[in-house]
């Protein structure tokens, strides 16, 4: 008997396991998108957006084995995100007529 062989633990638990795991990184990624495209509309760097949409698309082709190439373009986008930002955050105005108003 090979000492890797588990009694009981068959090929629809690994398979069950391994569909977890997709599943699992795939509500990450879906967040992932959402926290980047969020981000991306405060910054109105695009690169954010980009780079999460490559991410989400290349988690779902990681079948196909294409899905690992566009998930490290994506991340190279979300980097370049980064460099696009400024130094310093711009303070932002705070409209005292609205409260006047009120």
């Amino acid at each position: 008997m090979p000492a890797f062989f588990v009694p009981g633990f068959g090929i629809f638990s690994l398979i069950f396991a391994a569909g977890l795991i997709i599943l699992t990184l795939f509500l990450s990624s879906i967040f992932l998108y959402l926290a980047y495209d969020e981000i991306s509309g405060l910054t109105r760097i695009d690169d954010f957006h980009t780079g999460a949409v490559l991410i989400l698309i290349g988690l779902i082709l990681t079948v196909i084995l294409i899905g690992f190439l566009l998930m490290f373009i994506g991340i190279v986008f979300i980097f370049t995100g980064y460099n696009k930002l400024p130094y310093r955050a711009k303070t932002k105005s705070i409209d005292t007529n609205f409260y006047n108003n009120q």
